[in-house]
């Protein structure tokens, strides 16, 4: 869902903090990042077009990203049970 929000605003690079080598889909176990596209014909030509495609560069104050999730996570829930 992220992936294709970037796609849609066109946004060209992405810094983030720490990655999910289980589970992450940019840079992560999954590069959902590349290869988007669509076929096109030219001349008779079926080819690949890529479109939305960014760059990412990952582990950017790693530690602290780290932290932060965690801090998050578990932290009350004042509007769950």
């Amino acid at each position: 869902m992220c992936a294709s929000l970037l796609r849609q605003f066109g946004v060209r690079k992405v810094y983030f903090g720490g990655g999910n080598e289980r589970f992450g889909g940019t840079g992560g176990v999954l590069n959902v990042q590349n290869g988007n596209g669509r076929i096109v014909e030219d001349d008779g030509q079926l080819d690949w077009e890529r479109e939305g495609d960014y760059e990412v560069s990952g582990g950017w104050l790693r530690e602290e990203a780290i932290v932060m999730l965690r801090r998050f996570y578990v932290q009350d829930n004042e509007k769950g049970e």
